[in-house]
């Protein structure tokens, strides 16, 4: 459904980050007055193993983070749909009448 582009930059809006990225973003949260960068200001995947999946909003400096099982529904979370698990059943209905 999703593929990752060039510069592990995810379906237009979402980057791919290493674990050391992922910590250094946890890192700022917990510093009083951290000020994010621009750059640090975006969605974010972090993939912790074949069944661990993190989503990171941080588009307004607050930093919220999601775990998922696939690697779809963080991204779908990311995109701000809310009922992953739905519409990923739908999904499923619509390809099998395809």
């Amino acid at each position: 459904m999703f593929g990752i582009i060039k510069k592990k930059k995810i379906c237009a809006t979402v980057y791919e980050i290493t674990e050391d990225k992922y910590y250094k973003l946890l890192d700022k949260i917990f510093l009083d007055n951290a000020k994010f960068k621009k750059s640090e200001k975006k969605l974010f995947l972090y993939i912790v193993d074949s069944s661990t999946y993190l989503g990171i909003d941080n588009t307004d400096g607050d930093c919220f983070v999601e775990e998922f099982r696939t690697k779809n529904d963080a991204l779908i979370w990311l995109l701000s749909l809310q009922n992953a698990e739905a519409i990923q059943e739908a999904a499923s209905t619509i390809q099998s009448w395809c």
